[in-house]
């Protein structure tokens, strides 16, 4: 057999193989060479480290209303994307969404008469 190869990770779970090759095939009615030619082994199992989940900064402020009965938005940033070990960020979870309810109330405004003014006539009469 030949030597292993380099584990293909260092930690978290790789493989490993190894090979070996026929020096001489049997003649005569000598027992032919029986087996495998490769072998497969796992190794780098240890664990990489401690898991380390998604970190968010803190949310930004409310945004404007998008109108009176509309929407507003608040985002955050990633602080840390976390590990393979660890709780994965999610897209989402950047984004909130809320319902506006700042309209005015309605008035209802009347048409207001002045009163009659007494005036001169614009044409003698005669």
């Amino acid at each position: 057999w030949g030597r292993w190869s380099t584990c293909s990770k260092s930690c978290g779970g790789g493989f490993q193989h190894r090979s070996r090759r026929t020096l001489r095939e049997s003649k005569l009615g000598g027992k032919p060479c029986d087996g495998e030619m490769r072998q497969v082994q796992s190794c780098g199992t240890a664990s990489c480290g401690l898991a380390m989940d998604c970190q968010w900064e803190d949310w930004d402020q409310w945004g404007a209303c998008t109108r009176c009965d509309g929407e507003m938005i608040r985002v955050r940033e990633i602080r840390h994307l976390g590990n393979d070990l660890g709780k994965r960020c999610e897209p989402s979870d950047s984004r909130q969404v809320a319902q506006c309810n700042e309209c005015p109330k309605k008035q209802t405004f009347w048409c207001v008469w002045a009163e009659w003014k007494e005036g001169a006539c614009s044409a003698t009469c005669g």
